[in-house]
């Protein structure tokens, strides 16, 4: 469910169900931080925002118990950074934080971290414009994290969402009708203009 961009045919659905499921999962485990995590993730494809931030900060509470450098720690610090106290240079060095420890022993949260480090980086947020004022050196490092995620992930939603958006093409092809951002690389990749985690890979 938190795989589909929120305006996805049947992405409300979906995440209401998931939403139940991981409620229900707190009810026998309410101590869990990634059901609290990934509560927060539906609550804020739901435009649950309120919901969000406190699911988040109960989630950062309870992760004060994981050691510093725990993935899983790391990423409801990068989410709350963002989503409760506007601090999208905190969430960014924490979602790098991520990929220094995560990228081979925990490939999942590494995909997400670069899921959402790619939308930071292609947003025009204020806060990533003033982080990063330079606008091409933005473009190169979302430009990496979608390569990355095209050679490392291939068969994920994150990689599908982006492919279509490479030229030459990655078969099949689908021509995209958002509005466009170009990256010239190696390949062309032209991505929309989005906000971080409208779509949560991964999860």
């Amino acid at each position: 469910a938190t795989q589909f961009v929120r305006d996805d045919r049947g992405s409300v659905p979906l995440n209401e169900e998931a939403m139940e499921s991981f409620q229900k999962v707190l009810r026998d485990e309410p101590n869990s931080v990634f059901a609290k995590m990934l509560l927060a993730s539906c609550q804020i494809n739901l435009n649950q925002t309120k919901e969000a931030k406190a699911t988040l900060i109960e989630a950062r509470k309870l992760a004060e118990s994981l050691p510093e450098n725990d993935p899983l720690r790391l990423e409801v610090e990068a989410d709350h950074a963002w989503l409760v106290q506007s601090d999208v240079a905190s969430a960014i060095k924490a979602y790098q934080q991520i990929l220094e420890v995560s990228q081979t022993q925990h490939p999942r949260v590494a995909l997400r971290a670069r899921w959402m480090l790619a939308g930071f980086y292609l947003s025009t947020l204020p806060q990533v414009t003033e982080a990063i004022p330079n606008e091409i050196e933005r473009l190169d490092l979302g430009r990496k994290q979608i390569l990355e995620i095209l050679v490392n992930w291939p068969e994920t939603p994150e990689a599908h969402f982006y492919g279509n958006y490479v030229d030459p093409p990655l078969p099949p092809k689908t021509k995209p009708e958002n509005p466009l951002r170009v990256v010239n690389i190696e390949h062309k990749i032209a991505v929309p203009l989005t906000r971080p985690k409208t779509l949560l890979g991964g999860l």
